[in-house]
């Protein structure tokens, strides 16, 4: 038992709990064939039988650990284990083995995992009536009258085309056009298409089994097939002899049901690794359906499943690099320089009032485009750190601190940048209002200083609190886009959502969840870790899930505009969009009002000047155009789930939306003057 050797009927010898929970420390065994140094079973720890030969399993120097159905021995630290339930004989499994290949040797383990990896339910068995077989693809529901099966317009196939001698040959009734692509068929289906030609795809029955195999099956009869190799059957329930068995590599032989199936029933992966319906983890753990590949959910323990040749993620794809780096250090040097400018005005004793209020406005606008720009610096500066790495160190990203205060720093800055630029629009057009009366701005007082400085300091605070309320904790529930566990705990890998965790709450609680699950999305995360707690023990505390924040819905971390009807933030989210629209608006407006006033000036000496204003007016209004309203249609249209726009999200925050914050400094200030005087000179 435990030897690595399979000695009873299906292995369970060696698939049995017990030799899933061994320790690191190796003896040879006290009894048995194999006379190696093999792993010890904590199971066998001090439990008053010597099973090592120099009883290495009694001695004192084991750790113990648990309490009731838990309690252990361990020669390392104590840690949770998941809990198999009452109903058979292992009562608890370590986490490293949950959902592993042979995932069905703890009750609750099955369906829990069948849920948490999104296993397909599909038939794993040809319908048998007496010596016909037909596919469940071929025909709706179990019917197996052979009227039914006639009328199917379906083609009679040989169940297997190597049948052995002696054996009176099943045939299936098969509609070939359903076979096209085997690809998506598991167990005995898959066997039965791929075996008989029925798609482009080789026939995992290759092995010819030699006289002494299949060592497992009682009631065997050795014959050959038609090509002279050794075959396997066995007395069928009625009369005559069914071929019924796949022959696995290491001698033992399971059923064809059993074969690519997404599971290791041979114990050495020969029933799956000829099946070109599957993808394996690099570590080798788990078999997963083709569609599990490169879907943007983990599902391998080491993340090959997502990072790998085909879709492997970093932090800031392609060309995108190259955009990021040139619009934040281009950003980062026209702020800085425009703020420095702007700072030496105010300082200025003889500074008229409109000229410090304007330039008091640019300041905020500086800062909100230095955030911006410094936001793009960052997220390079960590893209280039962790490089290709970033794929399989991409959860532990989300859940840090960087991304959360990266998420702050651009939602803090966008804010400012909204509401400044909406209230220098505003004293823009008081200004213009005055100069088209020909009133004379007088020097500035302490009194409006103070009433600026107030201004431009609840403009940061209020943009600060929109930027921090989705990480407050006792708003989880509106704003936490799912939970992280340890890569240890292979039941949730990855971000786990709401649905995730009731779908597996379901398949280990059954129907007593049934009705907590139908509202999940209601069900607040402190009920959600309640339940998630039930599946483990607390031996040392329990499992605890780190917070995906909401700015962690996107690697880049900014703030989640792209939402979805389900999403619990989208009042939240759109809320902050009406806010940027209002203000976008705002802008759009004073910038109209400021060119239909200029342009109704009398001819004078100061039409060159007014010209220049007109056309800086227009430039803004068209940058903001084209800035905000493609980026407010993609919201809407994603929201209302006309077009997915996620995979534009980057473009638009790493690219579209941050170019103003080169633009700003230039239309906003003595350069956009400059510029135009050169422009148009």
């Amino acid at each position: 038992m435990c030897d690595g050797k399979s000695h009873c009927k299906f292995g369970i010898d060696e698939n049995y709990n017990l030799c899933g929970l061994v320790s690191q420390r190796t003896c040879k065994r006290n009894f048995g064939e194999v006379q190696i140094p093999l792993k010890i079973p904590f199971g066998w720890v001090n439990d008053g039988v010597k099973d090592c030969a120099e009883g290495e399993d009694e001695k004192d120097n084991w750790k113990p650990c648990g309490a009731g159905l838990t309690w252990r021995y361990t020669d390392s630290a104590c840690e949770e284990v998941f809990l198999c339930g009452t109903g058979g004989i292992a009562k608890f499994k370590e986490l490293k083995s949950v959902c592993g290949m042979n995932m069905y040797t703890c009750e609750k383990e099955k369906t829990s995992c069948s849920k948490s990896m999104g296993v397909p339910e599909v038939s794993h068995k040809l319908i048998i009536h007496g010596n016909l077989a037909h596919s469940p693809f071929c025909l709706p529901g179990l019917e197996t009258s052979r009227d039914q099966l006639f009328k199917a317009h379906c083609s009679t196939v040989t169940l297997f085309d190597k049948v052995p001698f002696g054996v009176t040959p099943r045939q299936g009734f098969i509609d070939t056009k359903s076979y096209s692509d085997c690809r998506y068929l598991y167990g005995e289906p898959y066997t039965f298409a791929a075996c008989n030609g029925l798609c482009d795809v080789p026939c995992p029955r290759n092995q010819s089994i030699h006289v002494q195999w299949c060592t497992n099956i009682k009631h065997k009869v050795y014959t050959r097939d038609r090509d002279h190799n050794w075959t396997v059957v066995i007395p069928g329930k009625l009369n005559g002899y069914h071929d019924e068995y796949f022959p696995c590599a290491n001698g033992r032989c399971v059923p064809f049901e059993n074969t690519c199936d997404l599971q290791d029933h041979c114990g050495d992966g020969s029933d799956e690794n000829q099946c070109a319906n599957n993808f394996q983890c690099t570590d080798g753990r788990k078999y997963l359906p083709l569609t599990q590949k490169c879907n943007g959910k983990i599902e391998c323990h080491d993340l090959s499943d997502e990072c790998n040749e085909e879709c492997s993620v970093k932090l800031v794809q392609g060309n995108l690099v190259v955009w990021a780096w040139g619009i934040g250090l281009g950003g980062c040097i026209l702020n800085v320089y425009s703020l420095y400018r702007s700072i030496q005005q105010v300082s200025n004793p003889d500074i008229k009032t409109s000229i410090f209020i304007q330039q008091s406005m640019m300041q905020l606008i500086c800062l909100g485009d230095l955030m911006t720009s410094g936001y793009l610096l960052a997220i390079c500066f960590y893209s280039m750190i962790w490089g290709e790495r970033f794929c399989k160190k991409r959860l532990d990203w989300s859940i840090g601190y960087p991304c959360q205060i990266l998420g702050i720093m651009i939602t803090t800055g966008s804010c400012i940048l909204s509401v400044s630029m909406a209230t220098l629009s505003g004293f823009r057009v008081h200004g213009t209002l005055q100069s088209v009366h020909m009133r004379r701005s007088e020097a500035v007082e302490k009194r409006t200083k103070w009433y600026i400085c107030i201004l431009m300091a609840t403009c940061i605070l209020a943009s600060l609190i929109i930027s921090v309320v989705p990480l407050l904790p006792f708003l989880e529930d509106s704003f936490v886009n799912g939970l992280s566990y340890s890569r240890n705990i292979g039941l949730f890998l990855g971000p786990v959502s709401k649905n995730h965790h009731m779908e597996v709450a379901l398949g280990y609680f059954g129907k007593s969840s049934a009705k907590k699950a139908s509202n999940h999305l209601h069900m607040p995360w402190s009920t959600i870790r309640t339940l998630v707690t039930d599946l483990f023990s607390k031996d040392v505390g329990g499992i605890t899930g780190t917070r995906v924040s909401f700015y962690a819905s996107h690697p880049v971390c900014q703030f989640k505009y792209f939402v979805t009807p389900n999403d619990p933030q989208i009042l939240f989210v759109w809320f902050t969009l009406a806010f940027h629209a209002l203000c976008f608006i705002a802008v759009i407006m004073a910038h109209l009002v400021i060119a239909v006033l200029v342009s109704h000036q009398s001819m004078s000496a100061s039409s060159s000047k007014n010209m220049i204003l007109q056309r800086k007016v227009s430039l803004i209004v068209v940058t903001e155009t084209m800035t905000w309203v493609p980026f407010l249609t993609c919201c809407m249209l994603h929201t209302g789930q006309v077009v997915d726009m996620s995979p534009y999200y980057p473009i638009f925050s790493l690219v579209i939306l941050p170019l103003n914050s080169v633009l700003n400094p230039i239309l906003y200030s003595k350069l956009g003057t400059a510029f135009i005087k050169f422009t148009f000179q």
